[in-house]
Order: C-alpha cells, then sequence, then structure tokens
C-alpha cells in the first residue's frame, strides 16, 4: 500500500512538474516573440550614407563649398565606422581639394588633426605623424602670435594623438628594438603633451595623458 501511494505521488508531482514547465516555456515564446528587431547598425549606416550622397549632390549643384566640406568629413568618419578604410583616406583628400587652402591658420590645425585621426585609425601611421606634425607647425605659429590656453590644450591634444600613434606603431613593430624605440617616442610625446597642462587640474585630457604615459612605462616593463 506504502509502495503504490508513493508510485502515485511521484506520478502527480511529474505531471505537475511538466506542466510548470510547459506554461514557462510558453511564457517564453510568447515573451521571445514581443520583443523588437534587433537594432540593425548596417543598415543606419548605409541610410546616413544615401542621406549624405544626396546632400552632396544637392552642394554641388549650388557650389555651396561650406556643406562640402561638412559633407567630406562626415563621409570620412562614416566610411571609418564601416572599416571602409581606403573610402575614409580618398574622401579626406576629396576634403583637402574642397578647401583648396581657403582656411585660416587655426582652421589649418583643426584639419591637419581630423587628418592625422583619420590616417591613425586607418593603419597609414606615417602619414598620421605627418598629419599632426603639421598641425604643431602651425601651432608654434599661434603661439608666437598668442600664447593662450586654448592653444596650449590644443597642443597637447596634437601631442598626445602623436604618442598614440607611436604607440600603436610600437604595439605592432617586427623587431624588439623597433619597439622600445616607438615606446619611448610615445612616452616623450605623452610628457611633451602634460607639460602643457596646468599641474592642478584635474580634467579628463590630463587624466589620459597620465595613463598613457604608465601605459608606456608598463610596455617598457615587460617587453620580450
Amino acid at each position: 500500500m506504502t509502495k503504490n501511494v508513493s508510485v502515485q505521488t511521484f506520478i502527480r508531482a511529474l505531471l505537475v512538474g511538466i506542466s510548470i514547465i510547459s506554461i514557462i516555456t510558453f511564457a517564453y515564446i510568447v515573451s521571445y516573440s514581443s520583443l523588437p528587431l534587433v537594432y540593425d547598425y548596417e543598415s543606419e549606416l548605409r541610410i546616413k550614407e544615401q542621406n549624405i550622397e544626396e546632400e552632396a549632390d544637392l552642394a554641388k549643384k549650388n557650389s555651396d563649398r561650406c556643406s562640402l566640406m561638412n559633407i567630406a568629413y562626415n563621409l570620412c568618419e562614416l566610411k571609418l565606422c564601416e572599416k571602409d578604410h581606403f573610402l575614409a583616406t580618398h574622401y579626406l583628400v576629396d576634403l583637402f581639394k574642397i578647401i583648396d587652402g581657403q582656411y585660416s591658420e587655426s582652421q589649418r590645425v583643426q584639419l591637419f588633426l581630423f587628418a592625422g585621426n583619420i590616417y591613425r585609425d586607418c593603419g597609414q601611421y606615417n602619414n598620421s605623424v605627418r598629419s599632426y606634425q603639421r598641425a604643431l607647425a602651425d601651432l608654434n605659429t599661434l603661439q608666437n602670435q598668442a600664447l593662450s590656453s586654448q592653444n596650449k590644450k590644443n597642443k597637447a591634444i596634437v601631442l598626445n594623438n602623436l604618442g598614440t600613434t607611436y604607440y600603436l606603431m610600437a604595439k605592432s613593430a617586427p623587431t624588439k628594438n623597433e619597439r622600445i624605440n616607438n615606446f619611448y617616442a610615445a612616452k616623450d610625446f605623452f610628457e611633451m603633451a602634460n607639460n602643457f597642462l596646468a599641474k592642478n587640474e584635474t580634467t579628463y585630457l590630463n587624466k589620459t595623458i597620465e595613463k598613457n604615459i604608465q601605459q608606456c612605462l608598463i610596455e617598457l616593463r615587460f617587453i620580450d
């Protein structure tokens, strides 16, 4: 009698368990089917590119150089997001053609800083270094005219980005000596950048540069 009760109890518990599992499974299926579709980032990029191209056609018809400059900037960044490095640098060349020397020295700084960033993220480190060097040359001219705090900050930004390029070059260098030399070069540029910032400030830029210096020291300590 005890055995029969135990078997009946087991069967009843098993049926209840199956029912609960069925309910949970159904609820999961219903909830999953009601979720929104996965975000399609690539589709958004294609739509954005199409909109930019339409703006470009209109700007060309109206000979709107300012709009064409902004469009070239946007296309560079868009192609960089798509990891299409060939077209990213292609649109960068277009940007220089559109501007055609018609910019102030402060605009030149921003242009060469932007170019350095694009080339760096495309892995064209030599072109990146040249662009940052051009930006520094213009900043030196501006600083001789007026040594403002903004000019100091801009120089720190360019030097930091130049250091970042050498850091990336070090990480991908084929030989130990090249890695060591590039890490030291990166550290030197980060330290120069740090010298242009107020020591009592704790801005994001200050913290970034200090972390970059420490990272170079760590890399040099454990280099193979």
